[in-house]
C-alpha cells in the first residue's frame, strides 16, 4: 500500500480529449464514469475503431446495430462528438498500419491533450493492438498523454477517479448495449461495477472507482509492460538507450514544431504590423485632408459674416 501516497484522484488539466474505444461498449465499461463527471469540462471525441459486427449474436447488420447503440450510449454520459473508423473487427493486427495512419489524421484534425485507450495488458487482442497503437501515436505527437483504462482486466494504476456521483449515469449508458453486450447487459453491468468497486479497497471509501494509468511522458510498450508488471524485469541497457533516443527524438521534434510554429507568428505579426502602419499613414492623411476642410470652412464662415456687418 505504500504507492496510495503517488495516487492522483483528478485527471490532468485538459481541454479535448479522444476516447479510442475497439468496440462499441469498450468506452463506457472502461471509463464511462469518468466521461460522464468530466463531459461539463472537457470536450470528449469518442472514436470507435470497428462497429464491432464480429460480435456472436444472429441479427443481421449487427455492426449497424451496436453503431446505434454507441451513438445513444454516449449521449447518455455527455459526449457530443464520434468518429466511426469502420476497421473490421477482431482484425486489427493485420490491419495495424491502416489503424495508424487513421487515428494519426485524427489527432492532427482534434489536437487532443490526453487520449484514452484500453490497456497494453487486456485480454483482447484488438484492445491491445488499439493501445500499441495509440503508444506509437506518442512518437508523432510527444506532448500526448495517454490513459490507460480497464475492460477485462485490472492493471495497476495510478489515477482513480470517484464515478459514484455519476454511477446511475454510467447504468443507464451501458443499458442501451443490448446487442454489444451479447443481450446479458445486466452481467456485463454487475461485472464492471463490482470492479469499479474493489478499486475502493485502495481509498478505504464506501464509493466505486474507474481506475487509470496515466503516462504523461513519451512511453514505450517495453516501459508500460514493466511498469504494470512493478518492474519485474528490468529493462537491458540496450532498452534504456533505445527509450532515451526515442525520447530525444521525440523531444527534438516537438522543440522544431514549436520553432516553425514561433517563425509563422513572427510572420503573421509582422504582416500585422505593416498593415497597421499602412492604415495608420491613411488616418494620418485623412486627419490631414479634414484639418483642411475645417480650415477651409472657417475662412468661408468668417467671409460670410464679415460681408453681413
Amino acid at each position: 500500500m505504500s504507492e496510495l501516497s503517488d495516487i492522483r484522484y483528478a485527471l490532468p488539466d485538459v481541454k479535448r480529449v479522444l476516447v479510442f474505444s475497439p468496440h462499441p461498449d469498450d468506452e463506457t465499461l472502461g471509463c464511462g464514469g469518468t466521461i460522464a463527471l468530466y463531459a461539463d469540462k472537457i470536450d470528449f471525441t469518442v472514436v470507435a475503431l470497428s462497429n464491432g459486427e464480429a460480435v456472436d449474436i444472429p441479427e443481421d447488420n449487427k455492426g449497424e446495430l451496436r453503431k446505434r447503440e454507441l451513438a445513444e450510449a454516449v449521449k447518455i454520459l455527455g459526449v457530443r462528438d464520434i468518429i466511426f473508423l469502420d476497421l473490421p473487427d477482431g482484425r486489427f493486427e493485420e490491419n495495424s498500419d491502416q489503424i495508424r495512419k487513421k487515428i494519426s489524421e485524427i489527432c492532427l484534425r482534434k489536437d487532443p491533450e490526453l487520449i484514452f485507450a484500453p490497456s497494453p495488458l487486456d485480454s483482447h487482442p484488438d484492445h491491445r493492438e488499439t493501445a500499441k497503437a495509440c503508444i506509437e501515436l506518442t512518437k508523432t505527437f510527444p506532448s500526448l498523454k495517454i490513459a490507460f483504462y480497464e475492460v477485462y482486466n485490472p492493471i495497476r494504476f495510478n489515477t482513480l477517479i470517484n464515478i459514484a456521483g455519476k454511477l446511475e449515469t454510467k447504468k443507464k449508458a451501458l443499458s442501451r448495449y443490448h446487442y454489444s453486450l451479447l443481450k446479458k447487459e445486466g452481467v456485463f453491468i454487475s461485472a464492471v461495477l463490482s470492479l469499479n468497486r474493489f478499486r475502493s479497497l485502495f481509498t478505504l471509501e464506501d464509493s466505486y472507482y474507474e481506475a487509470f494509468f496515466i503516462a504523461e511522458a513519451p512511453p514505450t510498450l517495453s516501459g508500460i509492460l514493466n511498469w504494470t508488471a512493478f518492474r519485474l524485469q528490468p529493462p537491458s541497457p540496450e532498452e534504456e538507450l533505445l527509450d532515451t533516443l526515442r525520447l530525444g527524438d521525440a523531444l527534438i521534434k516537438e522543440l522544431r514544431d514549436c520553432e516553425r510554429k514561433v517563425s509563422s507568428l513572427r510572420e503573421k505579426t509582422l504582416a500585422m504590423q505593416t498593415s497597421i502602419d499602412e492604415k495608420s499613414l491613411l488616418v494620418s492623411s485623412l486627419e490631414k485632408k479634414i484639418t483642411a476642410v475645417e480650415k477651409n470652412l472657417f475662412r468661408k464662415i468668417a467671409k460670410y459674416f464679415c460681408k453681413g456687418e
